[in-house]
């Protein structure tokens, strides 16, 4: 299996433009009963090309962007470049490089799937401070019906890895293992995304799992996608339905 750190590296310029981005409802709740305030120090460990982290700065935060993948954080680099409170860190999630006690709070949105459990949870122990918060956070696809489901077969029956690397593998005692004697908390938030047929395509070959385009595999893939996106379509555009998912726990 390839080398988590590196599963992204070609498929960069499809992830910065069609991964979707977050429900305002998600910060409203993160500044509201949350407790985040602009003056707290976040790291943001996974942050790929910098989605996420994206909104934090655009709150007044000083953001440590911890990322792995070279190729993610040149992308990121750039995207955030206007952001002078941007720090963008070498580091992965087990050996974050960051000093003890550096922060306030640590978001992961969309990666604590790859990371190693018991030496993410030592690191996120030593660089948050005490009183500080940690908060896990998906988009998860809802597969329902429609396009969700067909999107789901297609994933599941053209993607050899998909089963072992999505992070729906994760569930209740995964995280109770992880948070232990913590008190943590479980939110939801409806979101969507509206995707072209070109949005659709780059949307699937963003993933870590999925074929090259060009592969025989991939093409089948593509050829797949297209005929849902004929199915679903409705004025050249299917909205994709996802369920944004949280995790907050107080270190």
């Amino acid at each position: 299996m390839t080398n988590n750190t590196q599963r992204f590296t070609n498929r960069v310029a499809d992830y910065v433009r069609y991964r979707p981005g977050y429900p305002a409802a998600l910060f409203d709740f993160l500044y509201g009963d949350g407790g985040f305030t602009p003056a707290d120090v976040i790291a943001d460990c996974g942050s790929g090309t910098g989605i996420f982290t994206r909104n934090l700065l655009e709150r007044g935060h000083r953001v440590f962007g911890i990322e792995p993948n070279a190729a993610m954080r040149r992308a990121a680099e750039e995207y955030l470049h206007d952001y002078p409170l941007f720090v963008s860190v070498a580091g992965t999630a087990e050996d974050s490089t960051l000093p003890d006690h550096a922060v306030n709070r640590m978001v992961c949105a969309q990666a604590f799937h790859w990371f190693d459990p018991v030496r993410f949870r030592r690191e996120a122990e030593r660089i948050i401070r005490p009183g500080g918060q940690l908060a896990l956070i998906w988009n998860s696809r809802i597969s329902a019906d429609g396009i969700g489901a067909e999107y789901e077969r297609i994933c599941r029956e053209t993607t050899a890895e998909y089963r072992q690397v999505n992070h729906h593998r994760l569930t209740e005692n995964d995280f109770h293992r992880f948070f232990g004697s913590r008190s943590w908390q479980r939110y939801t938030w409806n979101h969507q995304q509206q995707l072209s047929r070109a949005a659709l395509r780059g949307r699937y070959f963003s993933c870590s799992y999925a074929p090259a385009p060009e592969s025989p595999e991939g093409r089948r893939a593509d050829a797949r996608l297209h005929e849902a996106f004929q199915r679903y379509s409705d004025g050249n555009i299917v909205t994709f339905p996802y369920c944004t998912e949280m995790y907050l726990v107080r270190m």
